[in-house]
């Protein structure tokens, strides 16, 4: 090989090492950020509620959301408020076409969904 071709070879496999290490970097930073905006996500917010009820509850809902195996339905307060509940088992009303049009009760530790 020739000097010429051995300058190319070393000045190729340090940009290869180079582009590999920050790639690398960049993919780990990101995963970083995920799991850090996960664990904001799972920490107390404000706008999840997870309150137990002390009364028979009615919220309108506004949208159901699946991410991964859990539910969570947007809902909208009396008070006019909007908030996030989790949704780990209910009971649909069978008269109801769409759970968006629906209403979501909280009652007795059991949520309900139902068309009126």
């Amino acid at each position: 090989m020739s000097l010429k071709q051995k300058l190319i070879a070393v000045i190729l496999s340090v940009l290869l090492l180079g582009t590999s290490f920050y790639l690398l970097f960049i993919t780990y930073n990101q995963s970083e950020t995920i799991n850090r905006m996960e664990a904001e996500v799972t920490a107390t917010s404000p706008y999840i509620l997870n309150t137990n009820q002390t009364a028979k509850e009615r919220y309108k809902i506004m949208n159901i959301i699946y991410e991964k195996d859990v539910v969570y339905a947007i809902i909208h307060l009396d008070n006019g408020n909007i908030k996030v509940i989790q949704i780990d088992e209910a009971f649909v009303d069978p008269s109801l076409n769409n759970l968006n049009d629906g209403y979501l009760y909280r009652e007795n530790g059991q949520i309900y969904i139902r068309a009126q």
